[in-house]
């Protein structure tokens, strides 16, 4: 026997039931909205954040390694270099901090690009206590032979000038970066208007 459903009896069904299927999808979606935004999307940012973090100090870890493999080259073949040219090496980072030479290595530079100096402030960072390195002590003879235990250690320097145009500042920058003695260029401050420019380096010496 067949149950029919009339018009009228249709009109009568809950509107639940009649839309069970519709307001279940509904229920669903509102649910699973809020725990995109509350759970799931902040964690898909944070292993955003954390891949490119970990992209950038993978980066920078290979180019330390780099770096310390052309140091361990350099230290290698130290002895293979003739007495001459351990001397140059000396220069580049001589024993001691040898502030005078450096006060005079400075004033040489500033002259080159005919700008006049105002003042050379130069600050030994004792507090530094980098790894102890073995090299050649480079005096000369007998000892000039015999490696001993030297510390890589670095002198800060404050270096203000006048009268400098940005043409002597870029002669100036490229002079530093192929002097001699080796220093690097962390900051520096140029102010066109009274062609003034202070200079913060670092150089490097054994002890």
């Amino acid at each position: 026997m067949e149950t029919t459903v009339t018009e009228e009896q249709k009109k009568n069904i809950p509107f639940y039931k009649k839309h069970f299927g519709v307001l279940v999808f509904l229920l669903f979606f509102i649910l699973l909205l809020p725990g995109y935004f509350f759970l799931i999307s902040p964690e898909n940012n944070k292993y955003k954040a954390n891949q490119t973090l970990y992209s950038a100090k993978e980066s920078e870890f290979n180019q330390k390694m780099s770096q310390i493999q052309k140091y361990k080259k350099i230290i290698m073949s130290y002895d293979a270099i003739s007495s001459e040219d351990k001397q140059k090496v000396g220069e580049i980072i001589p024993i001691g901090p040898d502030e005078a030479n450096l006060y005079i290595n400075l004033e040489s530079l500033s002259e080159q690009v005919k700008a006049k100096v105002e003042s050379i402030s130069i600050q030994l960072n004792e507090e530094k206590k980098p790894e102890p390195q073995k090299i050649p002590s480079g005096s000369g003879g007998a000892q000039a032979e015999k490696n001993v235990t030297r510390q890589l250690k670095s002198l800060s320097i404050n270096f203000s000038l006048s009268n400098i145009s940005y043409n002597k500042v870029k002669q100036l920058f490229a002079l530093i970066e192929n002097n001699i003695r080796l220093m690097d260029i962390n900051s520096f401050n140029f102010t066109p208007s009274d062609g003034s420019l202070s200079v913060f380096l670092t150089a490097y010496y054994l002890k």
